[in-house]
């Protein structure tokens, strides 16, 4: 795979270069370890550097990266990760998108299509797949290389890491669905 990707959308708040090991590390840890969250990470940036190529990755159709499609797209990830409704008619119309059935299921996978998106859009300090360090000329610093090595998967210690991680997402996943949901109910209709 090329890093063949477009310009970054004026909305998105962490730096190119940042996005770009973002997207790259993302797609390793998806392939190489088969981790369902990077994936989703994968795919949710994907679509952003890419949107010609790539639908959306929750509702599934052919929109442009927009500032409220990818809020409405990362708030849709999140209802799936979380195991909650999905945003409402009125909840899509508040963002000013057009609403757009869920169509994905996987709650890992969603999990990390509202880690990536959410961290596009700064609600996330943090990047959702580890990235490596640089300095001011844009090389990687020695010692914050990221790898991802190929390992037996089926190993008990190995298993029992994974799932506790994605258990400790998908209750993240939920606990902020509660405050965005409560947020947006308190909102008063326009008139």
């Amino acid at each position: 795979m090329t890093q063949c990707i477009g310009p970054l959308p004026g909305w998105v708040v962490p730096a190119e270069q940042q996005v770009r090991d973002c997207w790259w590390n993302a797609h390793q840890v998806a392939t190489v370890a088969a981790e369902d969250s990077a994936l989703g990470v994968f795919v949710a940036l994907d679509w952003v550097l890419r949107p010609a190529e790539r639908q959306t990755p929750v509702t599934v159709r052919s929109v442009p990266p927009s500032w409220q499609f990818v809020r409405g797209e990362s708030w849709a990830a999140l209802s799936v990760a979380a195991g909650r409704p999905e945003p409402t008619g009125r909840d899509w119309r508040r963002l000013g998108a057009l609403q757009g059935p869920t169509r994905a299921t996987h709650r890992v996978q969603c999990c990390g299509v509202w880690q990536g998106l959410s961290w596009l859009l700064g609600v996330r300090a943090e990047p959702p797949i580890g990235i490596p360090d640089r300095d001011e000329s844009g090389a990687v610093v020695p010692g914050s290389e990221v790898y991802c090595l190929p390992v037996d998967r089926s190993r008990p210690a190995l298993l029992a890491a994974k799932r506790s991680r994605e258990e400790r997402e998908l209750d993240e996943s939920v606990r902020h669905w509660e405050h965005i949901r409560t947020l947006a109910d308190r909102e008063k209709p326009a008139v």
